[in-house]
């Protein structure tokens, strides 16, 4: 439907500015996201005139878009870079992770586009599901009906610029990915073609902004987009800087109980490393943590939460996923963080690799595939990347992502907890399960070194403990302690809940410092932990070693050291726990 020109009917909200609405066409949207377009076209949030705020302008779990009369992020660097483009180009995409802020930058891009020119037709369309049996019926009858827009009649199409005067014709297309896949190519063909020429004298005043999740079911955008603009560029998700988010927090926060929770704040961005659906997330926490008993909200039992299973869950929309993982997934993450490739060892440019899979993935064309010579694990990679689990650079994208893929990415969980619960007992029960070829590839990809990256053997380590554990003992990386951030520890691997153990992991490095770290002034310290362990892993000529390596007496009385010495071939492996017991094994292939 269109929304007059009149916006005497729009109820006024607190902080917006009234001027004239613009006409905006939407199909496919709740009313109340309609409502919100029009008032982040129409009104500008001032900081600090809401005073009872019960959530951020970012909205949350379950909606879309932009309520500003909310605080909110009016993310300039990217509404310039997509203005710019867009007059540059006439065609650009957004495209991001779920829970990024795409919807959001459409609404705030279409407030920018009537700063410049306020007579502009500005056309918001959500792109429905169809049961794709007639294109003609369910995606260009209807496109042309709800739009008035006919890209398939340059005639039609020239009336329209037309009448615009020295006014443009914005087209804002919102969950694009729904209409990815062959089915739906002749639509984007047409909007370039009505880019390259089909407009007519008209061309310069038609403008597309295409907004798509890439989640990891959905394959790469239809071949036509791969010469146009992506704003971020193409492999890179939308992110805030740590100042926005700040800035939202300090609104978002004005007079409610935690407003001076800065241990939380500053947790909560280090885990969302820029995700503004994480952070988001991390609001609505406290928001629910507040209205549940006790009511005296405290910061230690809301940092507490960010640690916890529950958060994990919430962050899922975050990650989204429809369909079940690949086994290949998790053999890729440990290439990635191994820097490891499966063909000759060796990553030599990860953000390449994206580049090259997301083209021979396009559509979910698998014949693309075999010409670009893209094995599964390379278009698997590029999956994890448009999902916002790994970033081009083949890291984790964040610590949530890091710890959503861990625990609920791949739910292979114990049912119940093993008989024998000491640290030492569950870590050499842990390396036991750990890949020899594996560990043989990232010794080989590890800079002339023999010893595997470090990376590496927490990973293989993490998803061992996963599988001898139940969903009762969630398991974090460089979980922080509570001590200030000044003198603030991060331990590689603390299993929370029914367990409560702390593990820190070296590769050949220095027991003595790590080992301190557990001693009663050191950095994990104040963790409440029933266990504790240093690992070192060690690459030997001869397993089991004639001796392994000396520990000085200030460490042996800490009693936290354990060692893990592998042969050069990584077949086997030998060790001795801070208990004094020693063994050797045979690792798995």
């Amino acid at each position: 439907f269109s929304i007059p020109r009149s916006s005497s009917s729009i109820p006024a909200k607190t902080g917006a500015l009234s001027t004239p609405a613009l006409v905006v066409v939407v199909r496919s949207v709740a009313s109340s996201v309609v409502l919100s377009c029009v008032h982040a076209i129409i009104g500008t949030f001032r900081p600090g005139a809401t005073r009872a705020l019960r959530r951020v302008g970012t909205r949350l779990q379950g909606e879309d878009g932009l309520d500003p009369s909310l605080p909110f992020l009016k993310r300039a660097p990217y509404v310039e870079a997509i203005y710019s483009r867009a007059q540059e180009r006439k065609f650009v995409v957004v495209g991001s992770p779920p829970s990024t802020g795409k919807t959001s930058l459409l609404q705030l891009t279409m407030a920018r586009v009537q700063e410049e020119d306020p007579d502009a037709l500005m056309i918001f369309y959500s792109c429905p599901p169809t049961p794709r049996r007639n294109f003609d019926t369910e995606v260009r009858s209807p496109f042309v009906r709800d739009t008035k827009v006919d890209l398939w009649n340059g005639d039609a199409l020239q009336n329209t610029l037309k009448s615009r005067g020295r006014s443009n014709c914005w087209i804002f297309l919102d969950e694009a990915q729904k209409w990815y896949g062959d089915f739906y190519e002749a639509f984007w063909q047409q909007a370039v073609k009505a880019l390259s020429g089909f407009a007519g004298e008209y061309v310069h005043k038609i403008h597309f902004v295409i907004a798509a999740t890439y989640d990891y079911s959905i394959g790469g955008s239809p071949v036509v987009f791969q010469n146009q603009p992506h704003v971020p560029s193409a492999g890179f998700p939308l992110v805030a800087t740590d100042s926005e988010l700040h800035e939202l927090w300090c609104n978002a926060s004005a007079g409610e109980p935690w407003e001076h929770f800065s241990d939380y704040e500053d947790r909560l961005i280090t885990i969302s490393n820029g995700n503004i659906g994480v952070f988001s997330q991390g609001m609505k926490t406290l928001y629910d943590l507040a209205l549940s008993p006790p009511r005296d909200l405290d910061e230690s039992r809301a940092v507490r939460s960010l640690y916890e299973l529950e958060f994990f869950y919430r962050c899922k929309r975050c990650f989204l996923r429809r369909e079940p993982f690949s086994p290949t997934a998790e053999q890729v993450v440990v290439a990635a963080l191994g820097k490891i490739n499966s063909v000759d060892g060796l990553f030599p440019d990860v953000a390449d690799l994206y580049n090259s899979s997301l083209r021979s993935a396009n559509a979910g064309r698998p014949e693309l595939k075999a010409k670009e010579g893209t094995s599964e694990e390379d278009g698997e990679f590029a999956s994890l990347v448009r999902c916002g689990v790994l970033s081009p650079s083949g890291s984790f994208s964040s610590q949530a992502a890091m710890n959503f893929y861990h625990n609920l990415m791949f739910p292979h969980r114990a049912r119940t907890m093993p008989e024998k619960t000491s640290a030492e007992d569950l870590a050499v029960e842990c390396v036991k399960k750990f890949s020899s070829s594996t560990l043989r590839r990232s010794a080989k990809a590890a800079a002339g070194k023999k010893v595997p990256y470090e990376a590496v053997f927490l990973h293989l380590f993490h998803t061992a403990l996963l599988s001898l554990t139940p969903t009762s003992v969630p398991l974090i990386q460089q979980a922080p302690t509570v001590l200030p951030p000044d003198v603030r520890g991060f331990i590689d691997l603390f299993a929370n809940g029914d367990l409560q153990h702390g593990y820190e992991l070296l590769r050949d490095g220095t027991r003595d410092e790590h080992a301190r770290r557990f001693a009663p002034q050191g950095r994990y310290s104040d963790m409440n932990y029933r266990d504790r362990l240093v690992l070192d892993f060690i690459v030997e000529k001869e397993v089991p070693p004639s001796s392994f390596p000396a520990l000085s007496a200030e460490v042996e009385k800490l009693n936290v050291v354990a060692t893990f010495a592998f042969d050069e071939n990584f077949t086997k492996c030998a060790y001795k726990v801070p208990s004094g017991s020693t063994g050797d094994f045979i690792l798995p292939p």
